[in-house]
């Protein structure tokens, strides 16, 4: 690819020089800027086939980086909107049926397939769910224990 933009530039540099036609400038420059479309897209479909699982160390630092940023915004959310946002911008879905909660998410893996700036980053999902149990007696704890330090400040402030 790169030989066809130094020959392309090459090309460039004749016309502006003044000794190639403008008619023979532009079929060429077509034809070259064809070829390194082609080879873009070539590039690009081999690229999807490489399997995400074989790009190890890119996926363990993608979900080094997405722990570690949730975790960030987690500890740093203190009221409603702030956890809701959090919800909403980590969590795809999350189901509860019985005593069970799962939370579904998915990690985002950007891959560059190459250190070319005309090349895309390609952006890849990693989906994943959290399973937990909340039974009843600890969420009827938890309730009596917000009951509790809501009069505990009733108190304090009356």
């Amino acid at each position: 690819m790169s030989d066809f933009a130094d020959e392309k530039r090459r090309i460039i540099d004749v016309y502006a020089s003044g000794d190639l036609e403008r008619d023979v400038y532009v079929t060429k420059s077509l034809g070259y800027d064809n070829e390194i479309n082609k080879l873009k897209m070539e590039r690009r479909e081999l690229i999807k086939q490489i399997p995400l699982l074989h790009k190890k160390e890119i996926v363990d630092e993608s979900i080094l980086q997405f722990c570690n940023t949730a975790k960030i915004r987690f500890n740093r959310a203190k009221d409603f909107e702030s956890k809701r946002k959090f919800l909403l911008d980590y969590v795809d879905k999350i189901t509860y049926f019985d005593d069970n909660v799962v939370f579904h998410g998915s990690v985002p893996v950007k891959l560059k397939a190459y250190e070319d700036p005309d090349q895309p980053t390609e952006v890849s999902k990693i989906e994943f769910s959290i399973e937990n149990k909340i039974t009843r007696k600890e969420r009827v704890d938890n309730w009596e224990s917000k009951l509790t330090t809501r009069t505990t400040l009733d108190v304090v402030l009356a």
